[in-house]
């Protein structure tokens, strides 16, 4: 058995900086106020900022790991308040 043939790591990165986009058509949303007419039209992207929460687990050549993100939007287009986005991953190192 090799010395270094099990790890676990865990860490916290970021901070994450984006920008999110949703894939469709702006829409516009007809707004009566009075004798006014005004089209206000809404957007389809929005800026992001978060982190990344992460524990990888090696056993020889295999690497199981496990992440959460937390994304904040700060025009709320795509979520209100903020999107947790877990991901698993399964990996061989070389």
């Amino acid at each position: 058995r090799k010395k270094d043939a099990e790890e676990l790591s865990c860490g916290f990165e970021g901070p994450i900086i984006g920008y999110g986009y949703i894939n469709q058509d702006s829409t516009a949303t007809i707004v009566n106020e009075g004798n006014i007419t005004k089209v206000e039209e809404e957007d389809n992207y929005d800026i992001l900022a978060g982190g990344r929460l992460e524990a990888r687990f090696t056993l020889n050549h295999l690497v199981l790991g496990a992440a959460l993100d937390y994304h904040y939007y700060f025009k709320k287009a795509i979520a209100k308040d903020g999107l947790l986005v877990p991901m698993f991953t399964i990996g061989y190192k070389f």
